[in-house]
Order: C-alpha cells, then structure tokens, then sequence
C-alpha cells in the first residue's frame, strides 16, 4: 500500500543478545549492518540504513528516530523546539547511516530523534541494498507504539510542539483517552500513544507505570507475506500472541514477543490519510473496535517493556 512512513528507527534494550539477534536474523530475515560499543543494527536491507538496533540488558525502548529528509527539515524541528522551550541535544555519537541528529524526550521521558540519513534513496522491492537480507525480510519498520500514564500530555506534544497530525482518539467508557495515533505525512500512523495506567489491574498498575514501549512494528507486503514471517518464527519456537486480526484502525497485524522481552508486530494494508483528514474520536467499546471481532489478550496485551 502506498503511502510516506516517516519512522526511521527504533534501538531497544533486550534481555539475551543472541537469542535476540537470531530471531531478528534467521527468523524475521533482517541483515546485520554494524555492531557499534555493544549495539547490533540490523535493516531491512532494502536501503542501507538500520531499522533496529539491539542492546544486550534489560528490556524496552531506548530511543526511537524519525526520518527528516534535508538539513532544513531537521533545522525546523530544532527550532521547534527551542520556540516551545523544550530541551535538546545534537547527538554527537551518531548511529550507523546517519548524518545529522537532534535528541529530545516527551513529556514522560521517552527519548526521540529527528535524523537525517546517508542513504535516502527511494526503496525498490526488486532491488536489495543488503544482501544478506532474507527474502522473507519486512520491507521496513512501520511504526513504534510508546505507553505513557498521560495520553493527553504526550500526544500534545507531538501535535502542538513538533507538528504532527492527530489521526485517531481512541477513549475508554469514562471518556479518558487509551490510545491516540500520530502522523507526520499520510501513513494512518508513525506513532501511537498507549496508556500504561487504564483498566489495568491494581497489583499492575506501579509495575506498568514503568513500561515507555508497547511494540515495535514491521511493514509486510500482505497477508500472504506476513504468514511466511508467522510460519518462520513460529517454527523457531516463538509462539505469536495475537493475530493475525483486523485493526479498528484499519491495518492487518500480528503480535509476537521476541526472546529479549519486547513486542513485535507485522503489520500490513496499513491506511493512508489526507493531510485535512478530520481526527476521529471513538470509543474503544463501541462499534467494531475489532475489525474481525478477534480480541486480544488483556492479560498480556496491556503489558509492554
């Protein structure tokens, strides 16, 4: 499906570093690009930049990154953030691919980037960048899902500070916002802001507050493909969680956990949006939350890393 995804890459902390780095290798096909003061990156491969980064201890995010296309793209987030008062860092140690970066985190500490890369050609599913890429490999990575106990103050952030568009509110019973989407061009979402604090179990709840990511997830070209990336893992022993199921939002997706503690999502058929498209407000309750009436599991499915 066509359509600009603008997340450039994710680096997550993760329990077992080889475990890890074989699903991500022999089982979701990604090719390693560097290893770089403990971190593995590892791409898609059909550009040269990396898509994830992997380092060994713990689990969770350690940064996210979103794609600027020119220095002057990049300079208009810097002063974004300096006209709204927000605290920034250009990153000095920069990561494989990158030529410039700018740090900052949300209100609740999740750490961004806005980058621009050394490869920013135009991809070509016939044409392979990398070629120790798997043929099973994702074209690239989709979106990322980041938990927050304020869903209000972090999508404002994003929307008022750094200009992204707010496509979709989603809201439990109370009217209290669960879940938002953000976009910056027309993909449906480049990030959604999970809440880690509502409905969830009270012998949970201090232990969720702590959770900052919800999923990482991978663009497939279809259903048909995604089963192939399903049936791989799968037979490496990693059960998935969820899926494959129709999104309320519109996108096909299949959940699994890998081995170093966070959770993955193949994701296909995701939609696009008119820059003027009108933000939908919902509730989660009502009408089809679940595209094809499949529900996930509350028990883990609330639970991030």
């Amino acid at each position: 499906m066509g359509g600009v995804r603008r997340l450039e890459h994710a680096v997550i902390r993760v329990k077992n570093l080889e475990q890890s780095l074989r699903i991500f290798t022999s089982g979701m096909g990604l090719a390693e690009i560097a290893r770089n003061n403990g971190a593995v990156y590892l791409g898609c491969g059909l550009d040269k930049n990396f898509d994830i980064g992997i380092i060994g201890g713990g689990s969770g995010l350690d940064h996210f990154a979103m794609r600027c296309d020119s220095e002057q793209e990049l300079e208009s987030y810097r002063n974004r953030l300096k006209q709204n008062g927000v605290e920034y860092e250009t990153v000095e140690k920069l990561d494989p691919g990158e030529k410039a970066a700018i740090r900052c985190k949300t209100p609740s500490g999740t750490a961004v980037e806005f980058v621009t890369v050394s490869d920013n050609s135009y991809q070509r599913d016939n044409v392979q960048a990398l070629m120790s890429r798997l043929a099973i490999a994702p074209q690239d990575a989709d979106h990322v899902n980041i938990m927050t106990p304020d869903v209000p103050k972090e999508t404002e952030f994003f929307v008022k500070v750094l200009g992204f568009r707010l496509s979709v509110v989603q809201t439990n019973d109370r009217g209290d916002w669960s879940i938002t989407y953000v976009r910056q061009e027309d993909w449906q979402h480049d990030i959604a802001i999970n809440s880690n604090i509502h409905d969830i179990p009270p012998e949970q709840l201090e232990s969720n507050k702590k959770m900052r990511l919800h999923h990482v997830a991978w663009t497939t070209t279809s259903i048909e493909h995604m089963k192939l990336l399903v049936d791989q893992i799968s037979s490496m022993g990693v059960p998935m969680e969820y899926g494959p199921a129709r999104q309320r939002v519109g996108n096909i997706s299949t959940y699994y956990w890998e081995p170093g503690g966070n959770r993955m999502e193949f994701s296909t058929e995701m939609p696009t949006l008119d820059s003027n498209f009108p933000t939908r407000i919902e509730k989660l309750s009502e009408g089809r939350a679940f595209g094809w009436g499949i529900r996930p599991p509350l028990e883990t499915f609330r639970k991030g890393s």
